[in-house]
């Protein structure tokens, strides 16, 4: 059955100061459908591009809509997911125009890039397991090097207030930092043992699944994932 996404840009909005235009541009061009539409080529068309305000054009950069992920019933039990940055390859960015505002691991493309085919199958299978998915990053701007000037806005905050707006079940981390800044933040007794935090799903990290996370082989990798959500492993663990 198709899934529908919901784009949750309000904190975005008014955080950060996106134009509410530029979203809503954006909005239209990614649509509101998980994995349907056609990537077309590998420069992932469907990525709306802006200047945002210190990225140069010497620099890139991205910004992924945080999102939630449902069968069209936004009761259903929730999992966050919260992963490290939206970066962006520098081939995939007008040049005079270096900031790209897109969907985070590509979701709205049914094809699987190689970087995005782990991430795409856990969400499938999480959804498929009755739950609803709400994706962020720590990290709302991504820049190929790092800003002269301080950033846009206090992520850590934005990122506690996204949870704390969400119903969830449990929450899961991809990656170290993603880990060590939401421990930071929900220092909250009864959510201590409803959070995973896993080794980031990435294609560089294949082998660091395989050979210590437990999977047989590749294809094995995403059903892994999924067990150690279930289990709210915490993988960075001595």
């Amino acid at each position: 059955m198709p899934y529908k996404i919901d784009w949750k840009t309000k904190l975005l909005e008014i955080e950060m100061g996106l134009d509410p235009k530029d979203i809503a541009e954006t909005l239209k061009i990614l649509g509101d459908e998980f994995m349907v539409k056609s990537r077309g080529n590998r420069f992932a068309p469907g990525l709306y591009h802006i200047c945002y305000p210190s990225v140069s054009i010497c620099n890139y950069g991205g910004i992924d809509f945080p999102c939630l992920i449902h069968n069209g019933n936004i009761d259903r039990d929730t999992i966050v997911i919260v992963g490290a940055a939206p970066q962006r390859n520098k081939y995939t960015v007008n040049k005079m125009k270096p900031c790209s505002l897109g969907s985070p691991y590509a979701i709205v493309f049914k094809e699987y890039p190689d970087q995005c085919w782990i991430y795409k199958q856990v969400f499938k299978i999480l959804l498929g397991r009755g739950y609803n998915l709400y994706l962020t990053d720590v990290d709302k701007l991504w820049t190929s090097q790092k800003l002269v000037d301080k950033k846009p806005c206090h992520y850590d905050e934005m990122l506690s207030v996204e949870i704390g707006q969400i119903r969830h079940v449990k929450i899961v981390t991809f990656g170290r930092y993603a880990r060590d800044v939401a421990r930071n933040l929900l220092k909250v007794p009864k959510l201590q043992n409803n959070i995973s935090h896993l080794y980031h799903p990435s294609q560089r990290n294949i082998e660091r699944w395989l050979n210590k996370g437990g999977a047989k082989d590749i294809e094995d990798i995403p059903h892994v994932i999924v067990e150690k959500i279930m289990k709210n492993d915490d993988m960075f663990l001595p």
